[in-house]
C-alpha cells in the first residue's frame, strides 16, 4: 500500500474513534442524570440502579458452642455504614420478619467490627442494612440466625 492510502486510513480510524468516543459521553451523560433522584427523608440522591447490600464473614457456625462473636460486616460498591441488631432469645426466632420490628443502632463504619464476648445460650439473630456514600439504605434487612448451645457434644472442655 502508499503511503497515503495508510494515512488516509488513520485518518479515517482517528474520526470514527472520536465520533464513538463523543457518542459514548453523551449516552453516559443521559444516562447519568436520569439516574438521580429523591430518596426517602433520611437519604440524599441516589442512582436509582445502586444496589445497597451488606453481607456477613467470620460467622459463627448455624449451631456453635462459642459464646463469643467477632463479626465482619462487608457491603455492596459504594457502601460506607451500616446499621445493626442484635436480637437474643424469642425475639430471634422469627427470622426476617423479626429484622422488620428490631432496634438498630446508629449507622457506624463499615470498618467496624460487631463485636461480643459472652451472648447467652439460645437462638440469635443478627440484622443489618448498609448505607451509601449517597445516602441510600438497604430496604430489605441482611440477617443470619444461629443457635449457641455449649453443652452440644463436641464442644471443648475447658
Amino acid at each position: 500500500m502508499s503511503m497515503t492510502i495508510l494515512k488516509r486510513q488513520a485518518k479515517r480510524g482517528l474520526v470514527l474513534t472520536a465520533f464513538f468516543l463523543v457518542l459514548a459521553c453523551r449516552a453516559d451523560e443521559r444516562n447519568y442524570s436520569s439516574l438521580y433522584t429523591e430518596n426517602n427523608a433520611d437519604a440524599s440522591t441516589a442512582p436509582q440502579s445502586e444496589t445497597v447490600r451488606v453481607a456477613f464473614k467470620n460467622l459463627p457456625k448455624m449451631q456453635d458452642d462459642r459464646v463469643a462473636i467477632n463479626i465482619v460486616v462487608t457491603g455492596s460498591s459504594g457502601v460506607v455504614e451500616y446499621k445493626y441488631a442484635l436480637l437474643s432469645g424469642d425475639a430471634a426466632k422469627g427470622g426476617s420478619s423479626a429484622c422488620d420490628k428490631a432496634s438498630y443502632s446508629e449507622f457506624v463504619p463499615l470498618t467496624q467490627r460487631i463485636k461480643r464476648d459472652a451472648l447467652p445460650e439460645g437462638h440469635h439473630l443478627l440484622c443489618a442494612k448498609g448505607k451509601s456514600v449517597h445516602g441510600a439504605v438497604q430496604q430489605a434487612p441482611s440477617n443470619f440466625a444461629w443457635l449457641i448451645d455449649t453443652g452440644m457434644v463436641g464442644a471443648e472442655e475447658e
